[in-house]
């Protein structure tokens, strides 16, 4: 410790000077005060001795003066008098001087005084010490808080701001300055928190966390969306002293959850706009199918029945197969229509059966061979390959395909030939349309595949709905195909696809045997109420079943159902569904429940042919549905399922297409003549057919006649089969 002795004549600082230096303390003296500032700015001194020579005055503007020199360093000044002094020691403290003596201290006091002011300037070290440890700490934590960047306050209990960080600051748009020292509740903050749920005194006595939700303004006038977070601030005796918070700024999410509440707002109308307009397309298709099929149950009914007669001419029958080939082809039409529905609400299916390959190729040849005719254009159907008997596939689905492929090919072919190729390859069969008609132009071919898309010509827009391939399309992608395309503008085009139909083996077994070979049935007469509010509907039914003697009533609505049920008491109920008065669905549970009528088949036969309709007929308690055009085989071989008969078949007293038997030979052409007949019959050229088998009668009439009403029917592949039995004979 270094001690400064100031001493006008140096006498006590002398008598003094020799007790300090044993306690090896080092010292330095001056005699004015100019000298010891000389000194002191030289060297730093721990403790100042201003002996009584130096006048009390001076004293004071010497400490002064030494303070400002120190520049914070802890000095201890001593003032030594040689009387009471002047002013009181508070007094001196306040000018600078710690303490004083008075005259000549022993030095046992003095050695007190001496260690009082190293004590003290240990003290006043460690406490400069931590005052710059706090100071470091509050700048670290000052300096952390303004990183955040969520804006951060501080309240004390009387919700003054004592503290915020830099973003608080832009949050609210005012500099700490104008924050710290004001409450909470005036300006721009206490307009935000007046939105609060809770008031200020619950947010200072509600223990814990606390979050509220609401809006925080600017001072430019913005206003803020924010979640508020608020803590609570303790001391050391768990006491709350105030409240820390922040918010976050939840602007963007609240605009982003607007903007999507108002989306889906706008996709909910737009999704019951949809459904609105779905519904109504649906009934429109609903009525539009239940409206066309009822005049076409009519003429496709009378079709099948005169079909049946035996009294008809050759001319007659193909008039009659005409019409019932065009029926159907109208029929899918109207299909292709409701199947479109379908494919777009995802409702469509495949549902594969066994079924006569040949028989199913002969139908779809006669309908291209009517639709070429119609157009004067040449058809014919080549196959290649050993074509299976019965194989597994959808029909329905198949044929539907086919029918558009070949009626497109026809359509938009003006002269030259529509070919239909069947080709066996590698356990798949692959069906192919060749035309030579106006061909498509390369950018323009995925257009074709559109729903309702045709060519570009104004006659044949007036023709089709443009459906055909948009569902032939799907179809196919159904049954893990493709269809392909390949075309030629005014050279033609070539549709194609291949799908695996598994050939079944012959123990499967197919009734090919038609309606107009059932002559009646086996077993007690049946009794059969045709429920129908159109009378040619019920003619169509009565005029097909009362051949076959079974019993029929008719009724013309549910309730006449109902009355007429009771009095004749049927073993089956052919249930139309849409009638006035009561329909069908109605009348079907009132007989269901009651004891009489409860164990009565019911089919239901209906116009309507959705699902849901189906699904309602079943849950009514109908044990079966079919719809119209009613398929006069489909009814039969239901009714047999149902009612305990056995139909009885007319023996086919017609052998033109038995194989030959050598018991009874039939005259037949040179083997010359009958390959160029199989050659004509390979290539689908039944016009040609027909002219040569004519010709043939004079000298081989059985041969010629069979083989000429076969070729005018347009059943080629049995026309294929008689020749070539005679070819191998």
């Amino acid at each position: 410790m270094k001690l400064l002795l100031i001493d006008q004549f140096g006498t006590l600082s002398c008598q003094i000077q020799d007790f300090l230096q044993k306690q090896r303390y080092a010292i330095s003296q001056a005699s004015d005060f100019a000298i010891a500032l000389t000194a002191f700015k030289n060297e730093f001194h721990d403790m100042i001795m201003i002996f009584p020579s130096m006048e009390l005055s001076e004293t004071i503007t010497f400490s002064r003066t030494i303070r400002s020199l120190a520049r914070g360093k802890d000095v201890y000044i001593l003032k030594i008098l040689s009387s009471g002094p002047e002013v009181s020691l508070p007094d001196m403290i306040d000018n600078h001087i710690d303490d004083y003596l008075i005259d000549t201290p022993d030095d046992r006091l003095l050695h007190l005084r001496i260690k009082m002011a190293e004590r003290h300037a240990a003290n006043k070290q460690s406490h400069n010490q931590t005052v710059e440890a706090l100071l470091d700490n509050l700048n670290f934590v000052s300096t952390l808080i303004d990183s955040i960047p969520n804006p951060v306050f501080f309240n004390n209990a009387q919700g003054i701001t004592i503290g915020c960080n830099a973003a608080f600051e832009r949050a609210v748009g005012l500099q700490k300055k104008d924050i710290i020292g004001n409450a909470m509740q005036k300006g721009v903050i206490g307009e935000w928190l007046e939105l609060h749920p809770m008031n200020n005194e619950e947010m200072y006595h509600i223990p814990g966390i606390q979050i509220f939700e609401g809006d925080i303004l600017h001072t430019d006038g913005s206003k803020r969306n924010v979640v508020y977070y608020k803590a609570d601030l303790k001391d050391v005796n768990d006491q709350t002293r105030g409240i820390v918070g922040t918010f976050v700024d939840i602007t963007a999410r609240k605009k982003l959850e607007t903007d999507l509440t108002n989306t889906l707002e706008s996709l909910q109308l737009a999704k019951e706009a949809s459904e609105a307009a779905n519904k109504a397309k649906s009934e429109f298709l609903a009525n539009m199918s239940h409206d066309l099929r009822t005049p076409l149950n009519g003429i496709m009914g009378y079709a099948q029945i005169l079909s049946r007669h035996k009294n008809l001419t050759g001319d007659q029958q193909k008039a009659v197969r005409i019409i019932h080939r065009s029926s159907e082809h109208l029929l899918l039409l109207i299909n292709d229509i409701l199947d479109l529905s379908k494919i777009e609400a995802r409702k469509m299916d495949i549902k594969p059966s066994y079924f006569n390959f040949p028989d199913f190729l002969n139908g779809i040849v006669e309908i291209a061979t009517i639709h070429a005719q119609q157009k004067d254009i040449l058809f014919r159907f080549q196959q290649s390959g050993n074509m299976p008997e019965v194989v597994y596939g959808d029909e329905k689905r198949i044929r539907q395909i086919l029918l558009n492929l070949l009626g497109n090919a026809a359509k938009f072919t003006e002269k030259g030939e529509v070919i239909f190729r069947v080709i066996i390859k590698d356990g798949l069969i692959r069906f192919e349309v060749e035309d030579t008609g106006v061909g498509i132009s390369e950018d323009r071919i995925k257009d074709i595949f559109l729903p309702f898309h045709q060519v570009d010509n104004a006659q044949r827009d007036q023709e089709g709905t443009g459906l055909g391939l948009a569902i032939c399309t799907n179809l196919v992608s159904m049954m893990e195909s493709k269809l392909h395309v390949k075309s030629e503008l005014f050279k033609g085009s070539i549709f194609w696809f291949d799908i695996s139909l598994p050939e079944q083996n012959h123990d499967i077994q197919l009734d090919s045997r038609q309606t107009n070979s059932i002559v009646g049935y086996v077993g007690d007469r049946q009794k059969v109420l045709i429920v129908d509010d159109i009378a040619q509907n019920r003619f169509v039914l009565k005029d097909a079943l009362l051949p076959l003697g079974f019993d029929v009533f008719e009724a013309h609505d549910g309730k006449h159902a109902i009355e007429t049920a009771m009095q004749c008491k049927p073993d089956i109920i052919l249930m139309d569904i849409v009638m006035p008065i009561m329909n069908g669905f109605e009348a079907t549970k009132i007989i269901r429940n009651n004891p009489d009528l409860n164990q009565t088949i019911i089919i239901a036969v209906s116009a309507s042919v959705s699902n849901d309709a189906k699904t309602k007929t079943t849950q009514a308690g109908c044990h079966d549905f079919i719809p119209k055009p009613v398929n006069l085989l489909d009814l039969l071989m239901l009714m047999k399922n149902y009612l305990t008969i056995q139909w009885i078949y007319e023996d086919d007293k017609d052998t033109k297409t038995d194989k030959f038997d050598p018991k009874h030979p039939i005259l037949y052409p040179s083997e010359d003549t009958l390959k160029k007949l199989y050659d004509l019959a390979m290539i689908g050229d039944a016009e040609e057919l027909q002219k040569l088998s004519q010709q043939l009668e004079t000298d081989y009439h059985v041969f010629g006649q069979t083989l000429y009403e076969l070729a005018s029917s347009l059943q080629i592949i049995k026309a294929k089969k008689w020749i070539r039995q005679f070819m191998q004979s």
